[in-house]
């Protein structure tokens, strides 16, 4: 049987102050309002963008706590994760990568204004990335 000091006693007994837990459904609403007031989502389909943005980017970040500890133990501790469970948990983190890029992209190109662009003549060639300038 081993005996504890009671330096080591407090040291085991001292807890930190708990972190305020912020519930799933809170961090969603968190950050949703955040992307819908730097997009101004107004319309129902700009606020269901803003919500799978929030959704994605919260997957991404709690996917990424949960491979950089499982990576860390790894190394640490030499413990029996397998590669293929962080290979598999990699996959999910660059799936909902490209979730939240694709609801990003679409909700900036909804908030863009339209182009309006008359075409007066017999042949047009329109190239991708061309500059139109404004006559004044």
């Amino acid at each position: 049987m081993t005996t504890t000091s009671t330096d080591e006693k407090k040291a085991l007994t001292k807890t930190k102050k708990p972190e305020k837990v912020i519930s799933a459904t809170a961090r969603v609403e968190n950050v949703t309002s955040l992307i819908k007031t730097e997009y101004n989502c107004s319309t129902p389909v700009e606020r269901m963008l803003a919500e799978q943005i929030a959704l994605a980017q919260i997957k991404i970040l709690d996917h990424s706590r949960i491979y950089q500890h499982w990576l860390s133990a790894t190394w640490r501790n030499s413990s029996p994760i397998k590669g293929r469970e962080i290979e598999a948990l990699s996959k999910q983190i660059d799936r909902a990568q490209r979730q939240m890029l694709a609801a990003l992209t679409a909700l900036r190109q909804l908030k863009q204004p339209q182009l309006q662009v008359n075409v007066i003549a017999k042949n047009a060639f329109v190239a991708q990335n061309q500059q139109i300038n404004e006559v004044q």
